[in-house]
């Protein structure tokens, strides 16, 4: 395992790669934030990981402080998408669409509003293929997922005490926007707004799971 820093990003190499999991961290967080958790855990062998990190813009939500975030957010509640939010998946689509060069196999995830942005841009903006999508204490934007993506694996895991974004409110929007998508939804009792060991466990297992069915 080596790792390389590319601007604000960063990627952990692994010696044989056969996957590449591209993921996007929450609000005001950065590659950085995940990686020691990558480095730690292996939730994939033989991947390649890609800590991508979101521009600096005002947050509304924040009284307009600078922040890492993928998109503006004016109300928590809201789940219309905004112009950021299209440019930042113009920016994770370049990344997938480099790293699909080199790799067959890309798996898109993320925490919290990266887990909206993974679910978006792997499920409507990015047009290619995606192996499976890990959204983390996420919620749904409002779409329409296309036929041809409604098979794509989703693994989306969300805390009961989660005060930030509410597990009822990551149900909800799911409900709404993936209905008749291949979907994992599982919640933790007593899980807040962060990521469990049992969590890493489940999602591992699910997702080297789903791998396994692709080579059958």
């Amino acid at each position: 395992m080596s790792i390389l820093r590319v601007g604000q990003n960063i990627i952990i190499k692994p010696l044989i790669h056969a996957h590449t999991l591209v993921w996007l961290h929450g609000l005001g967080d950065s590659a950085d934030g995940f990686l020691d958790l990558f480095q730690g855990f292996e939730l994939l062998p033989n991947a390649k990981i890609v800590l991508l990190t979101a521009p600096v813009r005002p947050v509304t939500l924040n009284f307009g402080m600078q922040m890492t975030s993928w998109f503006d957010i004016v109300d928590i509640s809201s789940r219309a998408l905004n112009n950021e939010a299209i440019e930042s998946a113009k920016l994770i689509t370049s990344t997938i669409e480099e790293e699909s060069k080199t790799c067959s196999s890309i798996i898109l995830g993320g925490f919290s509003q990266g887990a909206a942005m993974s679910l978006y841009t792997g499920l409507v903006h990015y047009p290619g293929k995606i192996d499976a999508i890990i959204a983390l204490s996420g919620y749904v934007f409002d779409f329409q997922v296309p036929e041809n993506k409604k098979k794509v694996p989703i693994f989306m895991y969300h805390g009961k005490n989660d005060s930030m974004v509410s597990e009822e409110y990551a149900a909800q929007t799911a409900k709404k926007s993936l209905a008749g998508c291949n979907l994992t939804y599982t919640t933790e009792d007593y899980l807040t707004h962060g990521i469990s060991d049992k969590e890493l466990e489940l999602a591992k297992s699910w997702l080297q799971n789903v791998l396994n069915k692709k080579l059958v």
